[in-house]
């Protein structure tokens, strides 16, 4: 049982070590109490005026900063929309906003007369477009498709105002069961991703399909896929990356860089902190090129250096927080705010390339769950990174980006994880010096390694506060007992022998001691 518990432990550490912290971001909320029809939000967008545009479970909504107009169903009246839950909003080359209902049905809503115009949808195949995992796609050259995941999918043909698998011109095969359909940006290459076989993809401009019974045109993607397994949600980004999901237990992060012809991340998990069942819904892209990902649990954005997703906290904190059970989708308007609609509060809104202040948030290294500690000290090491010290939860090491990393200083952060109420960086360039509970640490950088002082002349009280003077002396703030001072040349063999008290301030807390450039000893009590 003991070495179960130890397995255990290892592996909940070495997930930790894996992924990077949950980040806090400033939101704005909306929920009903502001005027939404109902707090599941399945989709957004802005259109070319500018409004903000929600798809709900209770109908369709226009925002314009401060009001909501609401379009529902109405009864014995054809040019309202055919039913109330909103699936999926989209914005065509010609700024037509179409609607994809829950229920299957699909249509453009005019947003100058406010009317709604269905069209009608002919597959092939017998499906039913209510229950499935339904979505509108468009390319960059107008053409409008209907995919049902995992079935078909079927094309636009706007003279005959209806979608039809009588008017796909991507080939494809009649056994194929399609999971997904994306146009490679800047060519007429489809990439069609059919169920267990892998990836196809067909280049209209040469009428070839390539799959991986006939790779026609040597894609390295198709071989590198080897025609097995099944992919999901396909996403291009601005790098001309494609990014996609496949499945095992969990989802798995896959992405291709095509102009390199090499994988960018394979079987990438965004589990780390989610320790519930998760799943991914959709990719998106900012202007400024950070990729982000959305869906069951899970809302992150890439880090490229690291290349892993950074979660974002989930979890009630204060009313500039986010909580959700899932992200039905993402969008970026003009001024870089990104709106996230969720199925269970509403919508938010935030602007991370304006957000100046980021909540770091650490973890408790014995239970692994969020520390409540606060954080005291900071110190910046020789070798760039950050040595942070909070009350009850111990000391922590981050990298110049704020993610935690393991401690460097040997013997530290395991058995021995000391409250750092400060640290002060010594002109010696090598030395930091940690005031603690109770005691005082020495910490040589070069060798990073630690020397522990607890003379008996402190009384095992805790050192508040702790500063260096030009000639090298310590200056040491406690608890309880005022200012103790240690002479560096009376303490070099033997730290407590350099240790007096300083009568003069009386035995009370200290709580900051600063020397100027005078030389001058302020002690604030």
């Amino acid at each position: 049982m003991a070495r179960l518990f130890f397995v255990t432990i290892c592996i909940l550490l070495s997930l930790l070590a894996l992924a990077q912290p949950p980040k806090q971001y400033s939101f704005t909320h909306y929920t009903t109490s502001s005027g939404l029809l109902s707090n599941q939000v399945n989709t957004v967008l802005q259109d070319e005026d500018g409004y903000i545009w929600t798809g709900t479970t209770d109908g369709l909504q226009r925002f314009d900063g401060i009001r909501y107009k609401t379009f529902r169903h109405k009864e014995n009246d054809s040019t309202s929309l055919p039913s109330n839950p909103v699936w999926q909003l989209l914005i065509d080359k010609k700024k037509n906003l179409w609607v994809l209902m829950a229920d299957g049905k699909v249509g453009i809503f005019d947003t100058k007369k406010y009317t709604f115009h269905e069209i009608t949808a002919h597959f092939k195949k017998a499906v039913t477009p209510k229950t499935s995992l339904k979505r509108l796609i468009a390319d960059e050259y107008g053409h409008l498709f209907y995919l049902l995941s995992g079935s078909e999918v079927i094309t636009l043909n706007e003279k005959a105002t209806e979608f039809s698998y009588k008017n796909n011109f991507v080939k494809q095969k009649d056994d194929w069961e399609i999971n997904d359909l994306i146009q490679e940006p800047g060519t007429k290459k489809y990439w069609i991703s059919v169920a267990n076989k892998g990836l196809a993809v067909y280049n209209q401009t040469t009428g070839n399909l390539s799959d991986k019974d006939a790779n026609k045109e040597n894609e390295p993607l198709i071989e590198y896929c080897g025609g097995r397994g099944s992919y999901y949600l396909l996403y291009f980004d601005r790098q001309h990356r494609l990014w996609s999901i496949s499945w095992t237990t969990v989802p798995l992060i896959q992405c291709y860089n095509l102009p390199a012809a090499k994988p960018v991340l394979k079987d990438l998990t965004v589990g780390g902190y989610i320790k519930n069942y998760h799943d991914i819904k959709s990719f998106m892209q900012q202007q400024d090129g950070t990729v982000w990902v959305n869906g069951s649990l899970v809302f992150g954005k890439y880090d490229e250096t690291k290349k892993q997703f950074q979660l974002v906290y989930n979890g009630y904190v204060n009313e500039q927080s986010i909580a959700y059970e899932m992200v039905h989708c993402l969008f970026e308007d003009r001024e870089k705010n990104i709106w996230v609609a969720t199925d269970n509060n509403g919508l938010y809104r935030f602007n991370p390339a304006s957000q100046f202040f980021n909540t770091i948030k650490h973890i408790n290294h014995l239970n692994l769950t969020p520390g409540e500690g606060s954080p005291m000290s900071f110190v910046k090491t020789k070798w760039g990174t950050v040595l942070a010290g909070t009350w009850g939860d111990g000391l922590y090491e981050y990298d110049t980006n704020f993610n935690e990393v393991p401690l460097s200083i040997k013997g530290l952060g395991k058995k021995i994880n000391p409250f750092a109420w400060c640290m002060y960086a010594s002109a010696d360039s090598n030395t930091i010096w940690m005031a603690a509970q109770p005691g005082v640490y020495r910490i040589d950088q070069g060798k990073k390694m630690y020397t522990y002082f607890n003379p008996p002349v402190l009384k095992n009280v805790t050192v508040t506060q702790i500063a260096e003077d030009k000639k090298g002396d310590l200056w040491m703030g406690m608890y309880t007992s005022g200012i103790f001072k240690w002479t560096a040349t009376k303490g070099k063999n033997n730290f407590e022998d350099g240790v007096i008290a300083i009568t003069d301030v009386p035995k009370v807390q200290i709580n900051k001691i600063t020397i100027d450039s005078k030389g001058l000893v302020w002690v604030g009590t």
